[in-house]
């Protein structure tokens, strides 16, 4: 039994057409099903989590990143498949899971091939792609050993990629148990010598952040602010739609 999640950004004519191209689409496809509008809810984790419990098997984001996540903290402990149908953008997690946009997402529907992919947690917030500190310079506890970068510089913790916009070596195995850990720092040349970028990148299953000052942590796109961030990966507990174009 499916279920779809309309953002409420597709309310506005200009998606009018293609929501209606998909809409029949997936009634030739028989795989219509419950729609749910965003604009209706403030907060859509209990109204999806109500839905599951009356059998609801497959939920599926017709919308953009920021509709991928919101659909996502709702249904990460039920058990159910996730699906998306790409509206709109960004799509950075669409294309990491090989998911085209618009109609030609309700055949990739169709094909359901589904995946077990990990999750993470940060400060027991889920995420999904990945976590980003874009100015870094804390201190590091990987796996209980302790780092300390020399100078400043950014962070990216992934499970499938930290970007939104992703190439082939930037996205991390999201079915190993580990996350990635991508440190790059600024390192001085010496007299006139132009200073240069150090990357280090640590397979580990636990992170925590601790900085004296209070830093921003980007989770799936999403904002947190602290200065201490425990991060953890949660092997196996999420079920997704992939393409045939996966980047993992």
């Amino acid at each position: 039994m499916y279920g779809y999640i309309y953002d409420e950004f597709l309310a506005e004519p200009k998606y009018r057409n293609e929501l209606a191209d998909v809409e029949s689409r997936l009634t030739d496809l028989g795989l219509s099903g419950k729609v749910v509008r965003l604009a209706l809810f403030r907060d859509p984790g209990e109204m999806i989590r109500d839905e599951v419990r009356r059998g609801l098997t497959t939920v599926v984001a017709v919308g953009n990143d920021a509709t991928a996540k919101k659909v996502l903290d709702a249904v990460a402990d039920t058990g159910v498949v996730f699906g998306m149908i790409p509206m709109g953008e960004p799509q950075g997690l669409a294309r990491i899971l090989g998911i085209p946009t618009g109609i030609a997402a309700c055949d990739t529907l169709s094909s359901r091939i589904v995946e077990t992919i990990d999750s993470g947690l940060v400060n027991g917030r889920r995420f999904i792609a990945g976590v980003t500190v874009p100015r870094f310079k804390a201190e590091l506890i990987c796996d209980g050993y302790k780092l300390s970068p020399t100078g400043a510089g950014s962070l990216e913790i992934r499970n499938l990629a930290a970007v939104e916009h992703p190439t082939e070596g930037e996205v991390g195995n999201p079915r190993d148990g580990l996350l990635e850990v991508v440190i790059r720092t600024t390192e001085s040349g010496g007299w006139f010598k132009k200073r240069k970028m150090g990357k280090s990148i640590i397979p580990l299953q636990t992170l925590e952040i601790r900085s004296q000052e209070t830093m921003t942590v980007l989770a799936d796109g999403e904002e947190m602010h602290g200065n201490r961030f425990d991060i953890t990966v949660e092997p196996m507990t999420f079920k997704v739609i992939t393409g045939k174009t996966r980047m993992f």
